[in-house]
């Protein structure tokens, strides 16, 4: 919106000014949802911005669908501006399944809270620690569960897997295992990955993209633990 944009602009400045910094990045995330104003808007900032010498760098974080934005430009004669924010495209993948055991590790590593020496694994489970229980050792498990949802969504021969995924999988996990410790029970986390890759959420939005591309959508209650 115009207003916002003319308090966005001397802001920036101001900020920049008083760090003594000419290199100003503007950060867009869910670019896709641009309208070709928005874009104009971002050009016109960014043209002021390099009038008073500074360097602005756009970093625009979408989804695929954001290239058919360029025809949209296109067509409203705004090749300049395709020329100026949509000309690299850069694409993060998501996780492998061979990649989930050094995931997991991470786990076995990093400590928390951070200024800690407890790791994540050891802090929500603690006499499984102690025994010598690490968080990578599950990663067959979780592969094989993942795997199952791909097989079962039919998703092809590399298919790749989100990080949130995998880390609410894991958070299931971990917070099932804490609630063993304070109660008392032992049991083989492995036994619960399953049902915390079911509450990952994979297989839900797999699901909703599935019916919503046949017409057949419809809401279903959140799965948050």
């Amino acid at each position: 919106q115009p207003a916002k944009m003319n308090v966005v602009y001397p802001a920036m400045l101001l900020d920049a000014v008083h760090r003594n910094n000419r290199l100003i990045v503007i950060a867009v995330d869910e670019a896709q949802k641009l309208a070709p104003v928005h874009v104009g808007m971002l050009k016109d900032l960014t043209d002021q911005l390099m009038n008073e010498k500074f360097s602005p760098f756009v970093l625009l974080f979408a989804q695929p669908e954001v290239q058919s934005l360029t025809a949209k430009l296109y067509k409203r004669e705004m090749g300049d501006s395709v020329d100026r924010f949509l000309t690299q495209w850069h694409y993060y993948r998501g996780l492998t399944l061979l990649e989930i055991p050094e995931v997991l590790a991470a786990y076995d590593s990093l400590t928390f809270p951070a200024d800690s020496e407890v790791t994540f694994s050891a802090h929500f489970a603690p006499s499984l620690w102690r025994e010598g229980w690490r968080l990578a050792d599950e990663a067959p498990v979780f592969q094989r569960e993942f795997r199952n949802v791909f097989e079962r969504f039919k998703l092809g021969d590399k298919p790749e897997l989100g990080t949130k995924y995998l880390t609410t999988a894991v958070r299931w996990l971990l917070t099932t295992l804490l609630k063993n410790e304070k109660a008392g029970r032992k049991e083989a986390p492995s036994s619960y990955i399953a049902e915390c890759v079911q509450h990952s959420g994979l297989s839900e939005s797999h699901r909703m993209t599935k019916e919503h591309r046949r017409g057949d959508f419809r809401t279903r209650p959140n799965l948050e633990p």
